[in-house]
């Protein structure tokens, strides 16, 4: 699901709790026609808007963009992965949990570069994380941007941080992202990683740097685009994005 649809869906899902929608709006000083534009999944509200849901309805911002239909965690896991997850608790990674801005790049990209969000939380002793990517189309048919909603977890080995995932979204393709912390003044994560585009496997470079945690979800989640690899707002991210991959 796309994440105007999961937030519309939970948005349903708690408005039927509260009678009618008209009630609603008129409880949360939201205009019906406005209203109706988030319950079809063809519009996001900004931070003051969702702000006054969560307040209202008294969850969480977060829960809005939880997919509704995605299974809850097990409360058990089985023996193969209960060994690896032993080791990840054992010696857990020495990265803040947070928000992330992450950045991707690969000579098929030219002067473009792909926009993500990394969210990363500790559940149960281990580090995990979602990602979503942003998406567009090229000319170019040697490259499309795929939505992508990466699930899963981090770990740390010789100085490097591994993020191991596969995407909700179908076909649900594995990636592995390789980055460590960068000699520099202000934090900033580089390295390299395999994700999948429609030609197959392949390999790009990454970098990631934390967000300001005063940022909202919501603000995050809309900084999910293409960057052009000249933009002097990223020229930091940008040169690390050209580094020649480690073999």
């Amino acid at each position: 699901m796309l994440i105007r649809d999961i937030f519309a869906s939970n948005l349903r899902k708690l408005c039927e709790q509260r009678g009618s929608i008209n009630h609603v709006c008129r409880q949360t000083g939201i205009h019906r026609q406005q209203f109706a534009l988030y319950l079809k999944g063809d519009r996001l509200p900004n931070k003051k808007t969702l702000g006054r849901l969560s307040s209202y309805f008294g969850v969480p911002e977060d829960a809005f963009f939880v997919d509704p239909t995605q299974s809850q965690p097990a409360s058990s896991v089985d023996r193969a992965c209960a060994t690896i997850l032993e080791r990840m608790r054992a010696a857990p990674p020495s990265m803040p949990q947070g928000l992330y801005q992450t950045y991707f790049w690969a000579p098929a990209l030219e002067d473009s570069i792909v926009g993500a969000l990394t969210v990363i939380r500790e559940t149960d002793g281990v580090l995990g994380f979602r990602r979503l990517t942003a998406a567009g189309e090229r000319l170019d048919p040697t490259w499309t941007y795929v939505k992508g909603d990466h699930q899963g977890i981090v770990s740390e080995r010789m100085g490097w941080l591994y993020f191991q995932s596969s995407n909700r979204i179908d076909p649900k393709e594995p990636t592995l992202l390789a980055v460590r912390w960068a000699a520099l003044s202000e934090p900033l994560l580089s390295g390299h990683g395999m994700v999948t585009s429609h030609l197959g496997p392949m390999v790009v470079s990454v970098v990631m740097t934390p967000m300001d945690p005063a940022r909202t979800l919501l603000s995050a989640i809309r900084r999910t685009r293409v960057f052009s690899l000249d933009d002097p707002k990223i020229a930091l991210v940008s040169r690390f994005l050209k580094q020649p991959v480690l073999h």
